[in-house]
């Protein structure tokens, strides 16, 4: 299902060969379709709607780390390879895990994972923790390894997260991120709840390495955790692509008129799955790193949260740097524009904390 919104090969040269706003929203609700057939699919498996009500009096975002620093596993990891010749040298690689709160079908706990790459030391001082979004996969590596080379050539540590129920994290026979948004919203509540505090761990453990400075980049579903977790966690800067700011946009969307059915003939009201969505997302939240040190990436033909909701949220935290791009919510990796936008946004995050500690 939310494998929708990564980018297939064809598509991509479709896309770049007739690059229309109509051909990239279409993309968007396909992929907003298609997680309505697969909550179909499996509509036997809803809840009750007291369960959510029970659920929402005690539910809140905790940034607590789900393990301590020195109980993650860390073992040789080779299943992305860096271009040193882009990352400004050799790049050690490093997979670590440890067990979350989620628990798979078997009854087993299910396992987080981060993977590092480091080109310096981490006793360097600095590291990014990464967060990306919907569908992250294999193939969407031959794209999102350009930032990654790009923070190694500045001199950043990498440690990417890999969000529930995707690479490892997923059945073999599934689609990634089957099993991150059901028919149970408190399924899709606990998932957040949990990524959030699978981060927190993820920077507590960078900090155990001596790290001292930690900045964050973050796309879609794994934008809007970070943007959670830094309520807590002050990072040295925030960059923020195609954001998911308020999951109330996905209970409005046309795309998903018919799945709203499944919900509200099993008498789940508007009012109550409001509050489970806001009791989630971003908007009436604000990170605690500076405002001029956050970056935000959007599609401007985004049907998973509009250019207006992007522009209102992070305006409301001040002086944040925005970019704009025509683009939808499963394109914007395709513009050579977004990586730009990062490298010289990292670039100036150093330079400014310099010329600062200069003053």
């Amino acid at each position: 299902m939310i494998n929708r919104f990564k980018i297939f090969p064809l598509l991509s040269i479709i896309l770049l060969l007739f690059s229309c706003m109509d051909i990239k929203t279409s993309l968007d609700k396909q992929g907003l379709r298609d997680i309505g057939k697969y909550l179909e699919k499996n509509s036997v498996r809803q809840s009750e709607p007291e369960s959510l009500i029970n659920y929402l009096k005690d539910f809140h975002i905790s940034a607590d780390p789900l393990v301590s620093p020195d109980s993650i596993t860390i073992r040789p990891f080779s299943r992305w390879k860096i271009r040193p010749s882009k990352a400004g040298g050799p790049v050690t690689t490093k997979l670590l895990s440890f067990p979350t709160a989620i628990l798979r079908e078997d009854g087993n706990p299910d396992t987080a994972n981060f993977y590092l790459f480091s080109r310096e030391p981490l006793a360097n001082n600095k590291a990014i923790l990464w967060a990306p979004g919907f569908g992250v996969s294999d193939f969407a590596f031959r794209f999102i390894r350009r930032f990654f080379e790009e923070e190694l050539s500045q001199g950043w540590t990498v440690l990417v997260w890999v969000p529930p129920y995707h690479l490892e994290r997923k059945k073999e026979d599934a689609d990634a991120g089957d099993g991150l948004i059901t028919i149970n919203p408190i399924d899709l509540m606990n998932n957040v709840y949990t990524s959030v505090r699978e981060l927190s761990t993820g920077a507590a453990w960078l900090k155990s390495q001596g790290v001292t400075k930690i900045g964050a980049w973050g796309g879609s579903f794994g934008a809007a955790n970070l943007l959670l977790l830094g309520q807590t966690v002050e990072f040295d800067h925030m960059s923020l692509m195609i954001p998911l700011v308020d999951w109330s946009t996905l209970w409005a969307s046309p795309s998903l008129e018919q799945t709203k059915l499944l919900f509200t003939n099993k008498g789940y009201s508007d009012s109550l799955m409001k509050a489970a969505l806001n009791a989630i997302s971003p908007v009436g939240r604000f990170p605690i790193t500076k405002a001029e040190r956050i970056q935000f990436l959007y599609a401007r033909y985004d049907q998973l949260t509009e250019e207006t909701t992007i522009l209102k949220y992070g305006r409301s935290l001040g002086s944040v740097e925005f970019h704009g791009f025509n683009e939808s919510h499963g394109t914007i990796l395709l513009n050579s524009g977004v990586y730009r936008a990062y490298a010289d946004f990292l670039h100036h995050m150093d330079s400014s904390l310099l010329d600062s500690n200069h003053l």
